[in-house]
């Protein structure tokens, strides 16, 4: 029973890293990318980049002050 629980554990854990990455790409492409070409520009991928760093920050951020609002409940 516990590899049962272990494995959807897992698949939760990947369906969710799935969806922020979604989240991330299409947040970053429509700031980012105007006109879509076979290739970025330096300035796209310069946006892409900040953008993509951004996004993880902001999670990050977000995941903390939840875990320390979890904390003062318990």
């Amino acid at each position: 029973m516990d590899e049962f629980k272990h494995k959807i554990k897992h698949e939760f854990a990947l369906v969710g890293a799935q969806e922020l990455l979604s989240s991330m790409n299409e947040l970053c492409f429509n700031k980012c990318i105007f006109k879509p070409s076979s290739e970025l520009d330096y300035s796209q991928k310069d946006c892409l980049s900040s953008c993509t760093s951004k996004f993880i920050l902001s999670r990050e951020v977000e995941l903390k002050s939840s875990n320390a609002r979890v904390g003062i409940l318990n």
